[in-house]
């Protein structure tokens, strides 16, 4: 493209149910900046019927791979490749590492200007395997973009010979205006969640995965809240631990008191619906729902685990992950607050969100983004 201004490709393995807004605001801070962007879901929507063409500047592709098919690489790379040598591509964004070493295997054969893999989860390197596809498919061209400094740190231990300049922070983001104006109001998401208006609701929203810390919340909750019969805890998700989980909460005493929803699409618009949120993961990578919790203005209980604490920063109440101990105390803490004293407490989370606008964001990818790139990347077919 003239004037500067370039073709760009950002890709990512599935049509996803978290991390949307992420790959539209890197649309939206490109596309303002005058460059024109391609978006390609590799995988199938999730949700039947849900848009995700909805807010792009650019264009949104879906190639409803099946990630289950035995050759599903083959025919992404195949397809990939034809894209973008007809949409003459000059920069990449990949998401996580099995689209970004497709894209590095097409992009030696299509050389771009310049390719990022952004890297949201920490551990994706610890096969050895993909440490040596890192080190010797991956041109020079590319630079690797982490959601949080602990990521950044997993990500540089384990792969110690990459010069540290290739490997930049750049922390996710959230629409607060829009995340606010999705959400229902508390009357409102307790009626559709069924869930009394009197009652004092610790809330979670996350997949029912055992990373995720459900199992010691619940236990959590039992020791801090089974003499208080106006309180309840909600979890709102999906996955195949509900049974076991609501097993738990039977034996613990509070079987009546916690409520798994299962899988509820959107299910950011109910946050409003507690009075605390929780999020007792053993690790996150960053924590988007974390945000959405703290959009809206309640106070919130978050575990020590991984990047939450760069997130909450000195807002919110951190514990030990996986110590149901202090979780309790955290619990029984909030319980005895005063409403105004939560109302503070939560509305200094809310205000932490100014650290994580799509301004910033984009302004920082865009920084990266205009780095002068290496003169002869091809000199040398190893980093």
């Amino acid at each position: 493209m003239t004037d500067n201004k370039r073709n760009i490709l950002q890709v990512t393995a599935k049509v996803p149910s978290w991390g949307f807004d992420l790959f539209r605001q890197i649309d939206i801070g490109f596309s303002e900046a005058g460059h024109k962007v391609t978006t390609v879901f590799l995988g199938k929507a999730k949700y039947v019927g849900h848009s995700f063409e909805l807010g792009h500047r650019g264009n949104v592709v879906r190639l409803n791979i099946d990630h289950k098919q035995p050759f599903w690489r083959i025919a992404a790379t195949y397809r990939l490749f034809r894209l973008m040598r007809a949409l003459d591509i000059d920069t990449i964004f990949s998401h996580h590492y099995k689209p970004s070493s497709i894209m590095a295997f097409i992009e030696r054969f299509l050389p771009v200007e310049q390719a990022f893999m952004v890297n949201h989860n920490p551990g994706n390197l610890r096969r050895s395997g993909r440490r040596k596809i890192i080190r010797y498919l991956f041109s020079r061209r590319w630079k690797f973009i982490t959601v949080s400094e602990w990521v950044h740190r997993d990500f540089l231990a384990q792969v110690p010979w990459l010069p540290g300049d290739r490997v930049q922070p750049i922390y996710n983001c959230i629409d607060i205006d829009a995340t606010v104006n999705s959400q229902l109001e508390r009357i409102d998401a307790r009626k559709k969640l069924g869930i009394s208006q009197h009652a004092f609701v610790f809330g979670n929203i996350h997949r029912l995965d055992p990373s995720k810390g459900h199992d010691y919340m619940i236990e959590a909750f039992a020791r801090a809240c089974k003499d208080r019969p106006d309180t309840c805890l909600v979890i709102i998700g999906g996955g195949e631990r509900k049974s076991m989980l609501e097993d738990l909460a039977g034996n613990a005493g509070v079987g009546d008191r916690v409520i798994l929803t299962g899988l509820i699409p959107d299910a950011s618009q109910y946050v409003r619906a507690f009075d605390v949120f929780v999020i007792p993961s053993l690790h996150e990578g960053f924590g988007l729902g974390l945000l959405e919790g703290m959009a809206a203005a309640i106070p919130v209980i978050a575990s020590d685990g991984g990047a939450l604490p760069e997130v909450v920063g000195n807002t919110g109440f951190l514990f030990k992950a996986g110590d149901k101990i202090e979780l309790a105390d955290r619990m029984i803490r909030l319980l005895d607050m005063s409403e105004d004293e939560r109302a503070a407490a939560g509305q200094q989370c809310f205000e932490r969100l100014n650290h994580f606008t799509p301004a910033k964001y984009h302004q920082r990818f865009l920084s990266l983004f205009n780095e002068k790139q290496p003169s002869d990347t091809y000199a040398d077919k190893t980093l």
